[in-house]
């Protein structure tokens, strides 16, 4: 996969949760999968892949986080625990 593709669908997906959730695009929607997650941990019981999910969001680079433009290794390890969210969420 090329960084430029990588980079379009992290970009694409910001956009369609801010348009989602009436937020301007660049706004930080990335700012509100920390709580997110730490509220299903909290409320499921079978909460460990949500866990781990947690903990692979919160050791992402700042720069994912905050909406700045992240190198290639960085995009693909947010595309990685995007896909991961994504995969422990289908299960809920």
């Amino acid at each position: 996969m090329q960084v430029c593709s990588v980079w379009q669908r992290l970009s694409a997906y910001c956009v369609y949760v801010c348009a989602s959730c009436g937020m301007p695009p660049g706004f930080g929607a990335a700012a509100y999968m920390r709580p997110l997650l730490q509220n299903l941990c909290l409320s499921l019981g079978d909460n460990e892949e949500l866990c781990y999910c947690l903990k692979a969001w919160m050791e992402l680079p700042q720069s994912i986080k905050s909406g700045g433009r992240p190198s290639k290794e960085e995009a693909l390890q947010a595309v990685a625990v995007i896909n991961r969210i994504r995969r422990a969420l289908a299960q809920v």
